[in-house]
């Protein structure tokens, strides 16, 4: 399927051009780095979070990264390290007008030590940002945000939506 693999590289570049401008807006670390989900993101992940008692959420994320891989060439990912240290994931896609980008999952890494402590949320947004623009959406979204999350969010200058069908965003203009 030439289409495909036309669309997955066009967009995996995309990513490339977000991850790098975030990176360079992120002042709190000059060892940052933010790369898609790779095989060594993965590998990071399962050695150090995926059996920590104190991760808020237990997501899988192989599953998840190879669930939007296989389903959207459009998708947003990035594994945010400083150093050799994996501090964060993230994942989304837009949506079918291509107007928004939504934030479907996003976790820090559980060690209180880690080097972007309190930082993982600047890094995924600032990628995020750039990587909507990259594709012309006018619109950030952080789907079913965590409870404790939701203020963080609000001063940042999204809005929270509760819609009558259930869960909770917070949504932003670009």
């Amino acid at each position: 399927m030439p289409g495909k693999h036309h669309a997955e590289a066009r967009y995996r570049e995309l990513r490339a051009l977000a991850h790098r401008k975030a990176a360079s807006l992120l002042p709190s670390d000059p060892h940052v780095r933010i790369r898609d989900i790779d095989c060594g993101a993965l590998e990071a992940f399962a050695a150090t979070w995926a059996g920590h008692p104190v991760r808020a959420v237990a997501w899988p994320w192989p599953e998840i990264a190879q669930r939007f891989r296989r389903n959207y060439p459009e998708r947003f990912e990035a594994a945010i390290w400083s150093g050799e240290w994996l501090c964060g994931l993230a994942i989304g896609r837009p949506n079918n007008a291509g107007d928004m980008v939504a934030l479907h999952f996003l976790e820090g890494c559980p060690d209180v030590g880690h080097p972007l402590k309190g930082s993982v949320h600047q890094a995924a947004l600032e990628a995020l940002f750039a990587y909507a623009l990259a594709i012309s959406a006018t619109r950030i979204r952080i789907n079913d945000p965590l409870p404790g999350a939701v203020r963080l969010y609000v001063a940042l200058g999204f809005r929270l939506e509760i819609p009558k069908s259930g869960g909770s965003y917070c949504e932003k203009e670009i």
